[in-house]
């Protein structure tokens, strides 16, 4: 009888040593590791084919502010200005895909537009036009989650919200704010910093 104890207590043993081979790997490097996947996939910027372009900040939006064609359903006008408004998710007039048809067009599927700058200036507005050639439709997405004009006339413009309070358009909750190039160095990060959450917000 003891000498099956015996047996047993060192086949435990033995199990635990050769359990602790199976994963030597320090419990801080295992997290480092877990640090640096979650880094690479940020770093690869996968963005979602259909998405909202949504302002970080909420500032006086709780439901948070997604790029817009101006007006609703018949009276949509997809030649306006673009605007900043409520979110609202999945809606044909708030969802793009990036990088479509061409690296930095930012295309609206629904309408078969791109959106471009109205000229490479501080204060020139955005809207949507037929997708082309012109610089004008090029944008990078920065590391400092500002989008910036590519255009070789363009001095360092970002998208910017306008810095006033939100004017309100209807419904429980919904706020408007202008949409403008600003040059990026002088503009806050609440008013230029942007995500590409999918076609909801988190």
């Amino acid at each position: 009888m003891q000498k099956l104890l015996y047996r047993f207590v060192v086949l435990i043993m033995v199990s635990i040593a050769l359990w602790g081979c199976v994963d030597s790997t320090p419990a801080d490097e295992q997290q480092n590791s877990s640090q640096v996947e979650d880094e690479s996939e940020l770093a690869d910027g996968a963005i979602p084919p259909n998405t909202l372009i949504q302002l970080s900040d909420p500032l006086d939006e709780p439901e948070y502010y997604c790029i817009d064609v101006p007006g609703f359903r018949d009276s949509l006008d997809l030649d306006g200005a673009l605007t900043v408004h409520t979110c609202k998710p999945n809606s044909d007039d708030e969802i793009f895909t990036i990088n479509h048809p061409a690296e930095g067009q930012f295309y609206m599927p629904a309408y078969e537009r791109c959106m471009e700058a109205r000229s490479a200036e501080a204060g020139a507005e955005l809207s949507m036009a037929e997708c082309g050639d012109t610089p004008l439709q090029r944008f990078s997405y920065r590391e400092d989650a500002t989008i910036q004009l590519q255009s070789s006339d363009a001095t360092n413009l970002c998208i910017t919200a306008a810095d006033e309070p939100g004017e309100p358009t209807g419904g429980p909750s919904h706020l408007r704010r202008d949409l403008l190039l600003q040059p990026c160095a002088d503009v806050s990060v609440a008013l230029s910093q942007w995500s590409f959450p999918g076609p909801t917000v988190p």
